[in-house]
């Protein structure tokens, strides 16, 4: 059954320094009203990226909705200097968290206003994601789901998991509610694949980056039915 709406398309950067995150900003403000920026630490994301200390001043801020995808295992160290930048939503990937680790990354989100994105990989089984989306629900109802389009997160450039298929079938079956969105392996061959299993939101790094004309590529993307 054809799913009648249009996908959210949400251009994604994976700078290695702010001078590079400055650039492709430059690009992307003129297609887009939200950007995911990836932060990989090398270990659990393979790059590694620029970190923010908190004090650099996001370009664009007054007109582009700033959503960070946090793949790096000392979160709790990094976090306070991300919500420093006056960002609306925050990707976490939860794989090894613990039900204290839900909650507290729920009691430190209360307050700011921001929109918590939940993320796994997929060799993660499912009821155990399951649980965590749960956990943070009860204590943090502004969530939303992120499924990886991809088997190795922090990478741009990667084939498509087809796996993601049945795990977005299964997370909107069980959470219906909640906005899911993909990250990783979007182009126009994939993308309508996962919108036809429940996806409302697609993230897309290398088909845009890459592309001679970004608004070309944008528009391709948003418009599949």
């Amino acid at each position: 059954m054809t799913n009648y709406y249009l996908m959210q398309v949400t251009p994604a950067i994976l700078p290695h320094s702010f001078e590079e995150l400055r650039q492709k900003m430059d690009r992307i403000c003129v297609v887009a009203g939200r950007v995911q920026i990836d932060l990989c630490d090398g270990k659990m994301g393979r790059e590694t990226t620029w970190m923010p200390e908190g004090t650099e001043k996001l370009p664009y801020l007054d007109t582009i909705d700033y959503e960070f995808d946090v793949m790096v295992y000392d979160w709790r160290t990094i976090l306070p200097n991300i919500l420093s930048l006056h960002i609306g939503r925050i990707v976490m990937h939860v794989d090894s968290f613990t039900e204290e680790d839900c909650v507290e990354i729920a009691n430190i989100c209360s307050g700011k206003q921001i929109t918590l994105g939940l993320a796994v990989s997929n060799d993660v089984e499912l009821e155990h994601f399951d649980e965590l989306i749960r956990i943070v629900r009860h204590k943090y109802p502004t969530i939303f789901i992120q499924v990886m389009g991809i088997k190795h997160i922090g990478e741009q450039g990667q084939f498509f998991d087809e796996s993601c298929i049945e795990r977005i079938l299964h997370l909107k079956k069980t959470f219906g509610d909640l906005t899911i969105q993909v990250d990783g392996g979007m182009r126009p061959e994939t993308a309508p694949k996962v919108k036809e299993a429940g996806a409302e939101t697609i993230v897309v790094g290398s088909y845009l980056m890459r592309h001679d004309d970004i608004c070309e590529a944008y528009s391709e993307l948003s418009s599949i039915e």
